[in-house]
């Protein structure tokens, strides 16, 4: 099923990888995006390097394998791996 509100165009999708991983990203899910929102508002969300994550988070990929959370801002996906929201509890 293609994603026809998705910022990343249909040809992209082919080529767009985790920058840590190299698998391939997926656009997250509601039920994803509500849990990282939910440790977000208990100060319980960093990025790759420790720091709390303190942008909305409105939309966003995730890797293939799930390890790996990119924000996307005002539409944009942010692929930095410092950026990255590492999807394990810690």
């Amino acid at each position: 099923m293609l994603d026809t509100d998705s910022p990343i165009p249909a040809w992209a999708w082919e080529i767009v990888r985790c920058p840590h991983t190299r698998n391939p990203l997926r656009r997250v899910d509601a039920e994803l995006l509500a849990r990282l929102r939910e440790r977000q508002r208990q100060g319980r969300l960093w990025d790759t390097f420790g720091v709390p994550v303190t942008i909305p988070l409105d939309d966003g990929l995730v890797s293939a394998c799930g390890t790996f959370f990119y924000p996307m801002i005002d539409r944009i996906p942010n692929l930095l791996p410092s950026d990255a929201i590492p999807l394990s509890d810690r």
